[in-house]
């Protein structure tokens, strides 16, 4: 089961782990999108922790391995992304 946050600290650390995994991934985008194109990744501070078809399937991953959510970078990696002008 994962982790639960039971003070600040807690929720500091894994806010912490948060940023971390997410400058992992976007440090390592394109070797990612070369290994996983249009899959799912789920990525720590220590790197991929699970890829999948779905994101229900990275989530099932992630989580018998002891992540929570809040520790991981989650992400598609597109090979044909949408370009949106706002």
């Amino acid at each position: 089961m994962a982790p639960q946050v039971a003070d600040r600290r807690d929720a500091f650390s894994l806010l912490g782990e948060f940023r971390e995994a997410n400058k992992r991934l976007a440090a390592e985008y394109k070797v990612l999108l070369d290994e996983y194109p249009d899959k799912w990744v789920a990525m720590s501070k220590d790197g991929v922790v699970a890829t999948g078809d779905s994101i229900e399937e990275v989530r099932v991953a992630f989580a018998e391995a002891g992540y929570d959510k809040n520790q991981l970078a989650v992400e598609f990696l597109d090979t044909e992304p949408r370009v949106m002008i706002l």
